[in-house]
């Protein structure tokens, strides 16, 4: 045992069962206390003591209950944060399909002209802005993959729709929820009459990404004036661009393989379509654009 001596400070050793000893450096007599010896004692006890395999056991068992327990606590946290989302899109006025679903099935906020999509939905269902009057421009997040069919037909008002920004803080949401969601996996579709009817639609740039334009998907946008497609796009349906008088010029990229009948059919204003060189005289015929307008092969 080591003790501090009271006078110069100096480490003391004790022999083993010794009450006192000398101090080496001043030759005073070093005393140790009751309470030092019963101190260093049950240290001692302590450091010695071993786990009987009884008790080695019973913390074992211990640890295992208390993984299960978090465990099971884990298992809940997807389903929780589904309910959570769910309420908060339906508060926001667009509702999930269903619990295994990304999809904003149908906008029902009224008098909003200026949507904001959140980046948790990967797809936008059929009907799901159709004729609403009100709405003045949309943004679409990067993670929606498909517009379904009639997604905005009728939106007499609409004149801008913009693909903008990712998951964002719903980013967060689909780690936790983890396979909460089905994956969609789908190719990037613009769905029949997408955007049909949509008067005052001015321009629209298709993501990269997306690889078909459905039947009538911009039919009657009147003032369609520019319309920017993809190198990504491999088929364009029937009727696409068809009633657009405002669009001049347009270009077909060397990714489309397959062209639908009467494209461009009542785009009497159209000056200009340029299109890949593998384009044959059907395809070109299919395109159905006015006598004046000048085809062009690259």
């Amino acid at each position: 045992m080591t003790i501090k001596c009271e006078k110069c400070g100096a480490d003391v050793v004790l022999p083993d069962d010794a009450k006192t000893a000398t101090c080496e450096k001043c030759g005073a007599e070093v005393t140790v206390k009751a309470e030092e010896k019963a101190e260093e004692k049950a240290e001692e006890t302590v450091e010695k003591k071993q786990l009987t395999p009884q008790e080695k056991a019973r913390k074992v068992a211990t640890l295992v209950v208390e993984i299960l327990i978090i465990l099971a606590a884990l298992a809940f946290v997807p389903r929780i944060a589904t309910r959570l989302h769910q309420h908060r899109m339906d508060s926001c006025g667009m509702p999930l399909s269903n619990e295994d679903s990304k999809q904003l099935m149908q906008f029902n906020q009224e008098g909003v002209e200026n949507v904001v999509v959140p980046g948790c939905f990967s797809s936008i269902g059929e009907d799901a802005f159709a004729n609403n009057a009100a709405i003045k421009s949309v943004t679409i997040p990067s993670t929606v993959k498909i517009i379904g069919n009639n997604a905005f037909s009728g939106c007499t008002a609409l004149e801008e729709v913009k693909f903008a920004g990712g998951a964002g803080m719903y980013a967060v949401l689909d780690v936790v929820t983890g396979a909460a969601f089905k994956k969609n996996d789908a190719a990037m579709t613009i769905g029949n009459d997408a955007f049909n009817g949509c008067l005052n639609l001015k321009s629209f740039d298709i993501p990269v990404g997306f690889t078909s334009i459905g039947s009538d998907a911009f039919y009657g946008c009147k003032a369609l004036a520019s319309v920017t497609i993809p190198e990504t796009v491999t088929a364009i349906e029937a009727r696409a661009f068809a009633g657009c008088p405002a669009l001049k010029k347009v270009v077909i990229p060397d990714s489309v393989k397959k062209v639908g009948s009467f494209v461009f059919s009542g785009s009497e204003n159209l000056e200009e379509v340029s299109v890949p060189k593998h384009f044959t005289d059907k395809d070109i015929k299919n395109l159905a654009v006015n006598d004046k307008c000048k085809v062009v092969k690259r």
